[in-house]
């Protein structure tokens, strides 16, 4: 018969028990909080939402993201902007999932549960950012792949993405605190409506500065401010754009709303500090924001160097830049169709250049302010006929000269709409002008309201009757008098 060892059964000596050190203690911790994380993800049904996050966060941004050429900068705009539809579901979502312990049958269940109500707090918002940020990778997939089937130039902006990502997270932690703050059943749809005024609404006020400019002084205190300030560009690469500003101050936001749900919580000591610690690191992040000269950087913008795409036609060279390719062709027909009539006179270049933003302004022979459109031409027909000097204070021209603008700019484009008087040509210098009120506390200069209708009339007839002209009686009567129409010697009367 065997019999067992007598040590088999001895209790272990106390001193024997090997205790975890704190390195091992906390990744216990973390291990055990993110396996519970999983579990919360899977059972909160929150990949119920990401199809309507995907969904209305590609449609919103694309009705003014989607040009027929698509560029990089274009597109990451256009995937930060989508935070502001998938971080209001996200809070939803969140202020939801905080809200089930009000639920029928569910508080002695939660009693029962290990855990501290904060930790549970900590699951919800970790859930309903997972599946935020799931719906907000989906849109950035969505853009991102149309970048890479049809623009030709450039990349992703990462950081603007990214700031949008955190955004999301922010949103959710707002849904959190609103479910706890407000536990019933609307609690949800107030998270959804809260934090979307919350977005749009940094966008509604405005200061005017001494510069005449104006700026929303709380607009980049969400991301969606961020374009406001500064719109990326295929041109010029911005070595300091608020993002960094922008992305340590959501962090700092994220801190301090879990502080706030720490304390509604539990109004310990420990929960207070960390209240009072992320407040004041909140306030730090958000000074810049609010006043820009106290920024940590200076606002600036690098060049970025490319070889423009050119092709020659009618005489003329039109060059754009290798992300405009694609609209290359009809930029060239356009450029032949409005300058051939007055090629080789003098003022008309021969090499025609994409407006490049570091470059100055398109006001200039050679330079087209917006390819493939005709109106992309409107400032470079005006800068070929220069503005006369003591008429250029309230933008006012000969007539004779605005009937011929028109006409060359209808060259590109038959159908396109007449330019009145006061359009982009500014006024005829013909029709006096005066101090006017367009109500709401704005004075301008402008022309005689009713005078002005009826010399539109004038150059309405002037206009038919050069367009009646052949060809060669139009370039004959352009070649006499070239000189004196560019100078602004000539009337309405002196037009054949």
């Amino acid at each position: 018969m065997t019999t067992l060892s007598p040590s088999f059964a001895a209790d272990t000596p106390a001193s024997r028990i090997t205790q975890p050190s704190a390195p091992a203690q906390i990744l216990a911790t973390i291990r055990s909080f993110l396996m519970l994380l999983w579990l919360e993800i899977r059972r909160c049904q929150g990949y119920w939402l990401v199809p309507v996050m995907i969904g209305v966060g590609v449609y919103a941004p694309s009705i003014a993201h989607l040009p027929e050429t698509v560029l990089w900068p274009e597109m990451s705009v256009a995937t930060l902007q989508a935070y502001f539809v998938v971080g209001p579901l996200a809070a939803a979502l969140a202020a939801w999932l905080v809200d089930r312990e009000r639920r029928r049958r569910m508080r002695s269940l939660v009693s029962s549960m290990p855990g501290s109500g904060f930790q549970r707090d900590m699951l919800a918002l970790g859930a309903a950012s997972i599946w935020g940020l799931a719906g907000y990778a989906g849109v950035a997939i969505w853009f991102c792949g149309q970048a890479v089937l049809r623009a030709t130039w450039g990349g992703p902006d990462v950081r603007l993405m990214a700031t949008g990502a955190v955004a999301v997270v922010v949103f959710a932690a707002i849904g959190v605190v609103i479910g706890r703050l407000l536990a019933n059943k609307f609690s949800p749809l107030l998270a959804l409506g809260a934090t979307f005024l919350l977005t749009i609404g940094a966008d509604l006020f405005k200061d005017t500065y001494d510069d005449g400019s104006y700026r929303n002084p709380i607009q980049l205190l969400m991301p969606y401010g961020l374009p406001r300030v500064g719109y990326p560009s295929v041109f010029f690469r911005e070595n300091h754009g608020y993002i960094m500003e922008v992305g340590l101050w959501m962090l700092a936001l994220v801190g301090l709303l879990v502080a706030v749900i720490a304390v509604l919580r539990a109004r310990t000591a420990r929960a207070w500090s960390a209240l009072t610690g992320t407040l004041l690191l909140a306030g730090i992040t958000a000074v810049p924001l609010i006043d820009p000269a106290l920024s940590w950087g200076p606002q600036s913008w690098t060049p970025i160097a490319y070889t423009p795409v050119c092709q020659e036609q009618g005489g003329f060279e039109t060059c754009v830049h290798p992300a405009y390719e694609s609209e290359l062709d009809e930029t060239v027909q356009h450029v032949t169709s409005t300058f051939g009539p007055i090629q080789g006179l003098d003022g008309v270049a021969t090499r025609w250049n994409q407006r490049d933003p570091t470059g100055g302004s398109g006001d200039k022979p050679g330079v087209i302010d917006e390819v493939g459109s005709p109106y992309g031409l409107v400032g470079s027909v005006a800068a070929i006929f220069p503005m006369p000097g003591e008429n250029s204070q309230h933008a006012q021209r000969p007539a004779s000269q605005m009937v011929i603008m028109d006409w060359l700019v209808r060259q590109s484009s038959p159908g396109l709409p007449g330019l009145p008087g006061g359009g982009w040509f500014g006024w005829p210098s013909e029709v006096a002008v005066k101090t006017q009120d367009y109500g709401n506390g704005t004075m301008g200069v402008g022309p005689d309201e009713v005078e002005m209708v009826a010399f539109q009339a004038q150059m309405d007839a002037a206009l038919e009757r050069f367009a009646a002209l052949s060809e060669a009686e139009q370039r004959a009567w352009l070649e006499t008098n070239w000189t004196a129409l560019r100078a602004g010697d000539l009337s309405l009367d002196e037009l054949p």
